[in-house]
């Protein structure tokens, strides 16, 4: 696992099963182009879904890095939507500017954003309240030197077996 500078247009890991005990999924989706918080989006729909059917306590997680409250982006209406009307199957918090980033446009404020919401991802993935967690824009924050892989790589590691992580790029 590295910070996944890859331009291919999608990846998938998935972890498999280890004896009886079966280990939550890993997702990375990454490449140029829009798609990737999209397809993170729809697996988080299908577990809301499972949830409202089974009434069933499959919690989502949904940690959008690199995405400031002072910008809407499309998504934002359906996630305020299901909140709404389920409050109790999602949390979702955002962290960060609303601009772009490029190494040459980083300001102080995106390194303690990165630490903030880490902080945070960190708190939901080894809390065992959640089914599913999405690190929306997790890669290009390592990618850009705002978090160290090798800690990112630490929490990931430690995840309760149940809990399915979607970071996206």
């Amino acid at each position: 696992l590295h910070s996944f500078p890859t331009r291919r247009s999608s990846d998938l890991i998935v972890a498999s099963q280890q004896g009886a005990e079966e280990l939550g999924r890993f997702s990375i989706y990454t490449g140029e182009g829009k798609g990737k918080s999209t397809a993170a989006l729809g697996v988080v729909l299908r577990s809301i879904g499972f949830g409202i059917l089974k009434n069933a306590k499959h919690r989502v997680g949904l940690i959008r890095f690199l995405k400031g409250k002072d910008r809407s982006y499309d998504e934002d209406a359906a996630i305020l939507a299901i909140q709404d009307r389920y409050p109790h199957l999602i949390d979702e918090v955002r962290f960060g500017r609303s601009e772009i980033l490029s190494p040459e446009h980083l300001q102080s404020i995106d390194k303690e954003e990165a630490k903030r919401g880490w902080q945070v991802a960190t708190g939901l993935i080894l809390s065992g309240l959640y089914q599913v967690i999405v690190l929306d824009e997790l890669n290009p924050l390592i990618d850009l030197g705002l978090l160290d892989v090798t800690e990112v790589i630490s929490v990931l590691t430690q995840r309760p077996t149940h809990v399915d992580r979607k970071s996206t790029r």
